[in-house]
C-alpha cells in the first residue's frame, strides 16, 4: 500500500512539473476502469482538450498522460457507434500543429494504444506493455490495424496482432512502438527535454513536415515534389527577408 501511495505521489508531482512547462498542454486520458476506457465520456474529454488546444496559440507541445491500465484488467467492448467519433477525434489531434508525446504507464490497449500510435513520440515506463487483445474478444481493434504495419513493419505487426497480442516495454522500444523506456518518475524530465528542443521550431513547418511524412507512404515522388514546393512556399512566406 505504501509503495502504491509513493508511486501515486511521484506521478502527481511529475504532472505538476510538466504542467508548469511553458507552452505544454496536458491531455488527461485516464480511465477509472476498463469500461471507462471505451466510454463516450472519454471521447468527450478528448474533444474538450482538442478545442482548448485549437484555441491556444501559445501551445507548443501536447502531452497525453494516463495511458495504461493495471495488469489483468480487460477493456470492455466499445459501442460500435463510437468508432467513427473516436477516429475523427484522433485524426484531428494528428493534424494539429504542436507535436505530441504519449506517456504510457501500464497495459496500453484500446484507444490508449491508438493515441500512443498517433503521437509523435511515446515514452513508456519499464512496467508498461502494449496489447492488442481485440481478436481474442471477437472483434477488430480501431484504425491501429491500419497504422500498425506502417509504424513497425508488416511482419512485426502481424505477429503482434495475429499471434501474440502483447509486447513488453523493451520489445516495444525495439519495434518502434515506444521511443524511450524509463521509470515513470522521470517522465517530467524527459518531457522537459523535448519541450526545450522543440521550443523554437516553427509550428507551421512542423505541421507541414508531419503532413509530408504521412503522405510519403501513399504519394508518388512526382506528386510529393509538388506538395513539398507548395509547403516550402508557405514556410518562406512567413520568414522575414526570405526570397520567394
Amino acid at each position: 500500500m505504501l509503495k502504491l501511495i509513493a508511486e501515486h505521489n511521484e506521478e502527481a508531482q511529475g504532472l505538476d512539473a510538466i504542467r508548469q512547462l511553458p507552452g505544454v498542454m496536458l491531455v488527461d486520458c485516464q480511465a477509472e476502469d476498463a469500461g471507462a476506457l471505451q466510454d463516450a465520456a472519454l471521447l468527450a474529454r478528448l474533444e474538450d482538450a482538442l478545442q482548448r488546444i485549437e484555441a491556444d496559440a501559445a501551445c507548443r507541445l501536447i502531452v497525453f498522460h494516463g495511458l495504461g491500465l493495471a495488469r489483468g484488467t480487460a477493456a470492455g467492448l466499445p459501442e460500435l457507434r463510437l468508432y467513427g467519433k473516436r477516429e475523427q477525434l484522433l485524426q484531428r489531434f494528428r493534424e494539429l500543429a504542436p507535436p505530441s508525446v504519449a506517456l504510457v504507464d501500464g497495459v496500453c490497449s484500446g484507444i490508449h494504444f491508438e493515441i500512443a500510435l498517433g503521437a509523435d513520440a511515446c515514452l513508456a515506463s519499464e512496467r508498461s506493455s502494449f496489447a492488442v487483445p481485440e481478436l481474442a474478444q471477437g472483434h477488430l481493434p480501431g484504425m491501429g490495424v491500419f497504422r500498425l504495419a506502417r509504424q513497425i513493419g508488416l511482419r512485426q505487426a502481424r505477429r503482434l496482432l495475429l499471434l501474440n497480442g502483447v509486447v513488453d516495454a523493451y520489445t516495444a522500444l525495439a519495434q518502434g512502438l515506444a521511443d524511450t523506456v524509463c521509470p515513470a518518475a522521470s517522465f517530467a524530465q524527459q518531457v522537459a527535454a523535448i519541450a526545450a528542443h522543440t521550443a523554437s521550431n516553427s509550428m507551421v513547418a512542423t505541421q507541414l513536415g508531419r503532413r509530408l511524412l504521412e503522405e510519403s507512404y501513399a504519394s508518388a515522388y512526382e506528386d510529393s515534389v509538388g506538395h513539398f514546393l507548395a509547403a516550402q512556399h508557405r514556410c518562406y512566406a512567413r520568414l522575414p527577408g526570405a526570397a520567394q
